[in-house]
């Protein structure tokens, strides 16, 4: 049952503070006209009356994480520096928000919020503003004199037209506006030196990334799936740097170098139209992801050695060719995926990669014997179909591999025999069960018989030859 607290003298309250978890239908703040602050986060809060009437020397509100359902006027709380309305049920418009010159803070994340963002140009003491994830259209406002800015949000909305300038917002450290439907270019970011983090993703801009050199405390920059032309710039000197995602766009020209990015975690440049080869990657030590799929690289792929955090390596669908570099010591890899490539040589050791759940090397111009995959026991997937492949390492796989595709090889029927011993041995009666050593290849013989017809008795699709 919802509260009804009673105050004797409210025009002598300055503050109020309503502790977290109170079950609370409404505030009444009528008589409240030397209240300063308002603190009401955590409850069940729906309703605040009088608040037009309310003080006029109120500077902070917070009411986050509450049920509130509408939006309160604004116009005559001059004094007010701090307002946070996040993660209510809000809904309708923001409103005006020119009559509070001194507002710093305004925050309403996560509402149900429509309708256009405000004018922001006279709010020169402004320094966060966040309105992500809710349902405002129209554009960007004009942020031009806001020389204080250091936080803008506006992610996860229906938000359109182009980013404004942001050139004058030279204390800039943090903006966000992916997820919306935003076109035309991304603006220049030369001066901003404070920025750490810039994410347009999802959105529909067009022309080039703009030039990313003087922005040394730069740590995270996504500008992924967008129509974005021209080449990835320069990112040498961003000693910081730590993501940068520019996949799913038209970019062209080549990788730039990355050896200087000592604090890189994350690179990903897959689907676009990139050319040349993959830079070196040694001394990344940091790097936990890299994806380069579905370009046009040619070349090798790079040493790995020394990459101790690597998780993914994905390279497939470009035109490399070499051998697969050695794994060895990359005892963090989960997923290693090079296939339709021009890649040759033989398959590199796995020995030791505990973690590795996928390795997928199909269609390429490998030969040699497939590796030994004992103790891989994190080990998924494994797919090295349409090779020059002719013989397996032996030894036992693991009892979660369910998916084991050699087909379009050259395994003569020992191999083919051995991998089939093994898969029963490993006795996977669970979830996704395919094994196919077909095409190409050889036919069992033998046990190899009888083994492939005690995996399809237990439930897997097995896919072979016949004598």
């Amino acid at each position: 049952m919802s509260q009804t607290i009673e105050i004797t003298y409210p025009e002598q309250i300055q503050k109020i503070n309503i502790a977290n978890g109170t079950n609370l239908y409404a505030i009444d703040l009528s008589n409240f006209n030397n209240l300063v602050d308002l603190t009401c986060t955590n409850t069940t809060l729906q309703k605040i009356y009088g608040f037009d009437g309310a003080s006029t020397l109120i500077s902070g509100i917070d009411l986050k994480n509450n049920q509130i359902d509408t939006f309160f006027n604004l116009s005559n709380k001059t004094n007010l520096r701090y307002l946070n309305l996040a993660q209510n049920q809000l809904i309708g418009y923001i409103p005006a928000l020119s009559g509070s010159p001194l507002l710093r803070q305004f925050f309403c994340s996560r509402n149900n919020l429509s309708g256009p963002i405000p004018q922001l140009s006279s709010l020169t003491n402004l320094v966060e503003f966040k309105c992500e994830s809710n349902q405002l259209t129209g554009p960007i406002p004009a942020l031009s004199g806001l020389s204080f800015l250091k936080v803008f949000l506006c992610n996860n909305n229906l938000l359109t037209g182009s980013i404004p300038a942001l050139s004058a917002t030279t204390n800039l450290v943090y903006f966000y506006c992916a997820f919306n439907q935003l076109t035309g270019p991304l603006p220049s970011l030369s001066g901003l030196t404070k920025l750490l983090v810039f994410h347009a993703d999802n959105n529909g801009f067009t022309g080039s990334i703009p030039v990313l050199s003087s922005l040394t405390n730069l740590v995270e920059f996504k500008c992924e799936s967008n129509q974005l032309t021209g080449p990835i710039p320069a990112l040498s000197g961003l000693s910081n740097l730590s993501i940068f995602n520019c996949n799913t766009n038209r970019l062209s020209g080549s990788i730039p170098a990355l050896s200087s990015l000592t604090n890189l975690t994350e690179f990903l440049c897959n689907t676009n139209r990139l050319t040349g080869s993959i830079p070196a990657l040694s001394g990344l030590n940091n790097l936990q992801q890299f994806i380069c799929h579905t370009n046009r690289l040619t070349g090798s792929i790079p040493a790995l050695s020394g990459l101790n955090n690597l998780q993914q390596f994905i390279c497939n669908v470009n035109q490399l060719t070499g051998p697969i570099p050695s794994l060895d010591g990359l005892n963090n890899l989960q997923q290693f995926i090079c296939s339709t490539n021009q890649l040759s040589g033989s398959m590199p050791s796995l020995s030791g990669l505990t973690n590795l759940q996928q390795f997928i090397c199909n269609t390429n111009q490998l030969s040699g014997s497939i590796p030994s995959l004992n103790s891989l026991s994190a080990l998924q997937q494994f797919i090295c179909h349409t090779n020059q492949l002719t013989g397996f390492a032996g030894g036992s796989v693991s009892n979660i591999l369910g998916q084991f595709q050699a087909q379009n090889n050259q395994l003569t029927s020992t191999p083919v025999n051995a991998i089939l011993a093994a898969f029963v041995a490993a006795n996977n009666t669970t979830g996704v069960r395919v094994l196919n050593l077909g095409g190409t290849n050889s036919a069992p013989t033998g046990q190899g018989i009888t083994d492939k017809a005690t995996l399809v008795s237990r439930g897997w699709t097995v896919t072979t030859n016949l004598i």
